[in-house]
């Protein structure tokens, strides 16, 4: 669990952070997954725009579920973009 100091720290880092991913018409998909979860085996902040959320609801859910399906952490969400926290494994 990150702490409130960590998280601030982690919305700063990721506000010069452009998106890596993108959430098309599809949706989640389990290719779409498998290359965060590849994505987080390097680094600890993705950004990720969605494409098919039509409000903040929808993006939220979207957000909630990508974090729970890959064991992260979700540190901002603004507008049509989120940017979730997974710390990496030191193996």
């Amino acid at each position: 669990m990150i702490t409130s100091q960590d998280k601030k720290e982690l919305r700063r880092m990721s506000e010069t952070l452009k998106p890596q991913f993108f959430i098309g018409k599809n949706g989640i998909t389990p290719e779409f997954i498998q290359e965060l979860k590849t994505y987080f085996e390097k680094y600890e902040l993705a950004k990720i725009k969605s494409h098919s959320a039509i409000n903040s609801d929808s993006l939220t859910l979207q957000a909630q579920e990508l974090a729970q399906r890959i064991n992260a952490q979700i540190v901002t969400k603004k507008g049509f973009v989120f940017t979730l926290y997974k710390e990496r494994d030191e193996n």
